[in-house]
């Protein structure tokens, strides 16, 4: 879990709790930006990337309102969809959210659904629909999920076995392992479904220069109808260890985001609260301009509910 906000003299500062040293988020959308009932934002970049990466996304369509999010996930508030025609479009100028048969990636999403999506089917997050090569990840007719990647030479899917159109809230995940040249997908932090082997070699792209997209395909249909918490794409193959976990989330951050200085007299900080299952102290990292600080941390109080203090400038 990571966000930025400034210190004295516009120095940056980052945030997070990891899992895992080696997960690289590349993009972080939890869909927080106004409570439940509150119409989504249509402005430009309205919605949040909190990875830290700025790759905010812009909702296609007015009519979008936010949800109730999963409590156990700390977020007050979802985004939801119905089958019409909205999504949210993240611009993919450098194709940061492509990858090869040399790059592993992993996509996550708090999803819960019934009717699913346009014609039964139901986009999660895509780029699909062009050359040389695309991925997307769906909930097909079914209520299982699909995950498709071609890098132009051919294509490979994997499909789970669980279904997922019961109105309740389930944590979805989707890997492409490069090292073991695997797809596997997951539900509540249990494979779901076989492994597929690639095989990729030709290391051409699999994605493409269209944006990424989460609700609906490119080509304009497979619309998704539900509720969606949170999306999350990292450049690893994580394992479940690894996804976002229930209930750990930074709080209660000193200055707060935006401000551009700190008192030499004031002390910065945050709290790290995981109630259900608790987070290390070795697993809160903070870095400033580029430079871990993480040895500086001062902490108080306990696994589930750390006050962290950062020494004064």
């Amino acid at each position: 879990m990571k966000l930025n906000h400034k210190r004295a003299f516009g120095m940056i500062l980052s945030l997070w709790v990891a899992g895992a040293a080696h997960a690289q988020v590349i993009g972080y959308w939890n869909f927080e930006e106004k409570l439940p009932g509150n119409a989504a934002d249509i402005t430009t970049n309205a919605i949040a990337d909190i990875s830290g990466n700025f790759h905010p996304g812009t909702i296609s369509d007015t009519g979008v309102f936010y949800a109730a999010g999963n409590t156990n996930y700390a977020g007050a508030s979802a985004l939801e969809f119905t089958s019409a025609p909205n999504h949210v479009a993240v611009p993919d100028p450098t194709g940061v959210f492509n990858f090869s048969s040399a790059q592993s990636v992993t996509v996550e999403a708090m999803i819960k659904t019934v009717t699913i999506g346009q014609d039964g089917v139901g986009a999660l997050v895509c780029k699909q629909g062009a050359s040389p090569g695309e991925w997307w990840w769906r909930i097909n007719a079914t209520g299982t999920q699909q995950f498709f990647v071609d890098d132009g030479t051919g294509s490979r899917n994997v499909s789970g076995t669980k279904k997922l159109n019961d109105g309740r809230w389930h944590h979805v995940a989707a890997v492409f392992d490069a090292t073991a040249q695997q797809l596997r997908v997951y539900v509540d932090y249990i494979q779901d479904g076989p492994t597929v082997t690639t095989t990729y070699s030709s290391g051409a792209p699999i994605g493409n220069a269209k944006d990424l997209w989460i609700g609906a395909f490119q080509t304009g249909n497979r619309e998704f109808a539900g509720d969606i918490d949170f999306v999350r794409i990292s450049a690893s193959a994580l394992a479940p260890a690894d996804f976002v976990q229930p209930q750990t989330y930074i709080t209660g951050v000193v200055p707060q985001s935006g401000s551009g200085f700190l008192s030499v007299t004031n002390a910065a900080g945050f709290e790290v609260k995981s109630p259900a299952v608790g987070v290390l102290t070795n697993n809160i990292h903070v870095v400033s301009n580029g430079i871990d600080i993480s040895g500086q941390l001062l902490f108080s109080g306990n696994a589930n509910d750390w006050l962290v203090s950062l020494p004064a400038l």
